[in-house]
């Protein structure tokens, strides 16, 4: 292999609307193995839920398959639902469902990306150091980017226009690094590194920023934009 680290560059695109769906492009590392499948939907709500996997008393849904190292740690994708029913997205009945992403280790699961927006969109990317073994697994992750882009809506955790939300996980040191960028890719805010909640206790959507108090959503039509890392 040419170079010492391998990327993994997994683009989606998940649209918190009426029907949400999430879409996975399929991948090749450097060694020509394919890590990821093509697109996937995001879960039938009307269909058996997958496992309660924040700890919440009530199950959730879990989008696509997961991906796995050799040191035995894995990323997933989950959709939560904290009120545990199938909502109808009106004033009276709003959603609540968020998408989640979570990095698991022998220490435990821990909440490491969301999206925050209604009609949001996300993008991420995983690290990971090669595949020497040839097992078409990484030999070990190394980090991950989740980044969630505002829909157009102007929800609660918005600054003025298409402005984004980023977390970035080390898997080393065990700690995300939560970024607020505006519309123009600009820094509003950034934290510094802390570790992620360990789910199971119970999660919570609030265990990430930002911070918004009984988050609820009503199915807002996507603005179709591009989406991609500016740094990658």
């Amino acid at each position: 292999m040419k170079k010492a680290l391998a990327v993994i560059f997994l683009f989606f695109i998940l649209f918190l609307s009426f029907t949400p769906t999430f879409v996975s492009a399929e991948v090749k590392t450097e060694n020509g193995w394919k890590y990821w499948g093509h697109g996937s939907k995001a879960p039938d709500y009307k269909k058996p839920k997958d496992g309660d996997i924040n700890g919440d008393g009530k199950p959730d849904w879990k989008v696509g398959k997961t991906w796995v190292d050799d040191q035995g740690n894995d990323f997933e994708l989950w959709v939560i639902d904290p009120d545990g029913k199938v909502n109808k997205g009106t004033v009276s009945d709003p959603y609540d469902e968020y998408f989640a992403f979570i990095y698991s280790n022998r220490t435990g699961k821990y909440f490491i990306g969301k999206c925050p927006f209604e009609g949001g969109r996300n993008a991420n990317s995983i690290t990971h150091s090669g595949d020497k073994d040839k097992n078409k697994k990484p030999d070990k992750f190394l980090g991950a980017k989740w980044r969630s882009y505002d829909g157009g809506a102007d929800d609660p955790s918005s600054a003025p226009g298409r402005d984004s939300w980023e977390y970035a996980f080390n898997v080393t040191t065990n700690l995300v690094t939560e970024t607020h960028y505006d519309k123009d890719g600009k820094v509003i805010k950034r934290n510094p590194p802390k570790e992620p909640a360990k789910w199971k206790s119970p999660g919570d959507f609030n265990d990430l920023e930002p911070i918004i108090p009984d988050f609820k959503w009503f199915g807002a039509l996507m603005r179709p934009y591009p989406v991609r890392f500016a740094s990658d």
